[in-house]
């Protein structure tokens, strides 16, 4: 006998299905839904099987959505769990999600990742978290996590960053060369002071200031950067599918 629905509520960035589409992801089969308009978020739906609980089956469909962020690399952000017998939906939307397709590059879950262990696996929860977030200082110190999951110490991390800037390409690299030519030679060292560090404390100086204009611009240029580096280390550090 088939078990209760969970209900996944979600946020795409931009990109969602145009009608009721069926995937298979890990085995089991999910439901993507659009919005049928009205207050009505887009969702994922699936059924539990047999003796899972409730968190169990949301975080399978978390997992499908997180590695569906990592492909796509925008974001879908959880807005709100229902379920029952039935599949509900999750109400509460105020305004349009985007634009609608049904195709698109990037989209197709015929080649979604499937990590193979659960470090893998809690390194996309954190990527699809970070992408999800709307202030660029939050999303800095949610990718900036990333690094620690290998990476223990502060040292290691600077290590890693300036050990891969070669690797780097476009717009990052033009932001490097902003950065030293400001007086800051090591890169890795600058991102963990002045980025990582600023925003996690503030009582030991330098710290940022959310009403300080410069402050936030600063942290906003050099998201990009490491945006570029959290996800070559993801890569080149955890063997993950590049897109």
């Amino acid at each position: 006998m088939a078990g209760d629905w969970v209900v996944v509520g979600v946020e795409p960035e931009a990109v969602w299905v145009e009608q009721n589409t069926s995937i298979a992801f890990r085995g089991r089969e999910l439901l993507l839904r659009p919005s049928p308009g009205g207050d009505v978020f887009p969702d994922v739906a699936m059924r539990q099987a047999v003796g899972e609980s409730y968190y169990v089956a949301a975080t399978f469909v978390h997992r499908f959505l997180s590695v569906m962020v990592w492909k796509r690399k925008a974001y879908i952000r959880v807005v709100g769990h229902t379920g029952g017998t039935h599949p509900i939906r999750v109400g509460g939307r105020k305004a349009p999600v985007g634009l609608h397709v049904t195709h698109h590059p990037g989209y197709d879950p015929a080649d979604l990742p499937t990590p193979s262990t659960p470090l893998l696996f809690f390194s996309f929860a954190h990527y699809r978290e970070a992408f999800g977030l709307v202030d660029d200082t939050y999303k800095f110190l949610g990718l900036f996590r990333i690094l620690n999951i290998t990476l223990r110490t502060s040292a290691d991390q600077i290590r890693w960053v300036n050990g891969h800037l070669g690797d780097l390409a476009g717009y990052p690299i033009e932001r490097c060369h902003a950065i030293t030519a400001r007086g800051e030679p090591d890169i890795g060292a600058y991102l963990y002071r002045a980025g990582r560090s600023a925003l996690a404390h503030a009582a030991v100086p330098p710290v940022v200031d959310p009403d300080i204009l410069e402050d936030t611009h600063r942290i906003n240029l050099d998201l990009s950067l490491l945006t570029a580096i959290v996800e070559l280390y993801m890569e080149r550090e955890l063997a993950l599918p590049g897109y």
